[in-house]
């Protein structure tokens, strides 16, 4: 399984700063590290999110990808419960709610 821990992914939101899709890749897959950090023992050690963010980190790994790339990428991020799903959106650069997204109370 591909892994990237939390220095890796700070290293790829530098590295992607000005790419247009891997840019958000990184954003997306800090955002979910820094959620499963929030709601459980951490990154390091809850390994559902991990494996749910692989092709994202694969995307990442590579250094080249589409936009459709990153929807494929996402697709399994997606469908993972509240509260992490929340956060998670292609283009998303900030830490809120999204308009009609509703609290869940899903648990691993």
């Amino acid at each position: 399984m591909m892994w990237m821990n939390s220095y890796e992914i700070s290293e790829a939101l530098v590295r992607f700063e000005n790419h247009p899709v891997l840019s958000k890749a990184a954003r997306l897959l800090d955002m979910l590290r820094e959620e499963t950090d929030n709601h459980s023992d951490g990154w390091h050690s809850w390994p559902r999110p991990a494996r749910a963010a692989e092709r994202l980190m694969v995307l990442l790994k590579s250094g080249r990808g589409t936009e459709q790339d990153l929807k494929l990428a996402v697709r399994p991020i997606k469908a993972f419960p509240d509260p992490l799903r929340q956060q998670v959106r292609p283009g998303c650069t900030r830490h809120t709610r999204h308009p009609g997204e509703q609290t869940g109370t899903g648990q691993d």
